[in-house]
């Protein structure tokens, strides 16, 4: 049976979706309409114990994995410091132009976070735990990249 509140809740129901359907249109309308997706293709590599020595059996299966991913930018995992060296040759000789290297956190047992980018790198930050606090053995390490022809720079995290 239909009653008039039934009736009313309808009506109710309807202009709410009118409302939001012009709200949208609205709103899209605001959006450059020229705007088109750009790919970017991103990696991430947990590469055990740093990169090996420049020319080492490691060091060539971590290059060539990563010439054959042939991904934008990488966010790394477990970079060690006796490595950092080669770590950026490598990541230079891939195109990857721009590179940072994250904090030392208290429980990481010495490694490090890292990103290799063929983009400009803007900035980057890594979240640390509040004192008296050991919940993180690496603290998330985030980059701040300059994607071309994006509408905002691209943010991303490795932990």
């Amino acid at each position: 049976m239909t009653t008039a509140h039934s009736i009313e809740r309808r009506k109710t129901g309807c202009l709410r979706l009118a409302a939001a359907c012009m709200v949208h249109l609205a709103l899209s309308s605001l959006l450059p309409q020229d705007a088109i997706a750009r790919p970017v293709r991103v990696a991430t590599y947990n590469i055990e114990f740093g990169t090996g020595a420049v020319g080492s059996d490691k060091y060539n299966a971590i290059r060539s994995t990563l010439a054959r991913i042939d991904a934008d930018i990488v966010c790394f995992q477990e970079l060690w410091p006796d490595t950092f060296g080669a770590w950026s040759n490598m990541a230079s000789s891939l195109g990857y132009s721009n590179t940072a290297i994250g904090a030392n956190a208290p429980f990481s047992g010495g490694m490090y976070l890292g990103f290799a980018s063929r983009y400009p790198i803007l900035g980057t930050a890594n979240a640390t735990s509040p004192p008296g606090a050991v919940e993180l053995t690496r603290y998330p390490f985030r980059a701040v990249v300059a994607v071309p022809d994006a509408q905002r720079p691209l943010v991303l995290w490795t932990m």
